[in-house]
Formats: structure tokens, C-alpha cells, sequence
């Protein structure tokens, strides 16, 4: 059984097939690719050119705003911290100088405990986060 193909007179045919990709990862083709547009569709290579401006703008302003809403965030809860600190440690001294020792002692503890705490947790998930971005 043979299955070379063979044409009517009996000859050998050979045929052969190619695929070629072209593929790219910046925001805007190459420039042939964008000539080619701009042929098939007079001022397209404008058009991408000015969309891919538009995003890069759009993307840094994005990027701005969750810059700021994090500093925000973080002093906000700076803030906080400051407050709840600063409330448990004068509530103890008011207890202490009152006659309660225990119980001053106990909100000092927590207080000052807890937010160091929070700051030892705040800097290893920070450590983390950036040991991922490493990778």
C-alpha cells in the first residue's frame, strides 16, 4: 500500500504547508504591523498609538490613587494604634494612682502587648509580601 500521492500522469507530488505567527508584548505592534494598519485603514497607526497613550495615563493615575489611599490607610490606623495606646496607658496610671493595682498592671499589659503585637504581624505579613514580589 502506498501513500505517496501521485498526479494523474503518474508523478510523485509533494506539498508541503507553513504557519507562520507573529507575536508581540508591548502595548503597540511593531512598526511594520502598524504600517500594515495604517495601509489598510488610513490613520489606524494613530488611533493604536493614541490608545495605547491613553491607557499608559490611565494606569499611572491608578496608580497614584492607591499609592495615596495606602499612605491614608496607614496613617489612619498609626492614628488609632496612637489613641488606643495612649487611652490604655493613661486609664492605668488612673487606676494605679487610685488603688487598683492589678487591674492597672493588666491594661498596661494588653495595651502596650497588643500593639506590639500588631507591629511585630504588620512587618512579618510586609516581609512576606515583599519576599513574594521577589519571586
Amino acid at each position: 500500500m502506498n501513500s505517496t500521492p501521485k498526479n494523474k500522469s503518474g508523478k510523485i507530488v509533494r506539498t508541503s504547508t507553513s504557519v507562520s505567527q507573529t507575536t508581540w508584548s508591548a502595548p503597540i505592534p511593531p512598526p511594520n504591523l502598524l504600517a500594515d494598519y495604517d495601509h489598510i485603514c488610513p490613520g489606524a497607526a494613530q488611533i493604536i498609538l493614541d490608545m495605547a497613550k491613553n491607557q499608559s495615563n490611565h494606569r499611572m493615575e491608578l496608580e497614584q490613587v492607591a499609592i495615596r489611599s495606602n499612605y491614608k490607610k496607614v496613617l489612619r490606623g498609626q492614628i488609632f494604634g496612637l489613641i488606643i495606646g495612649l487611652s490604655g496607658i493613661i486609664g492605668s496610671i488612673f487606676l494605679g494612682y487610685n488603688g487598683h493595682d492589678a487591674l492597672a498592671g493588666t491594661i498596661a499589659t494588653l495595651s502596650i502587648g497588643s500593639l506590639a503585637m500588631v507591629f511585630v504581624l504588620g512587618r512579618d505579613k510586609q516581609t512576606k509580601s515583599l519576599a513574594e514580589k521577589k519571586i
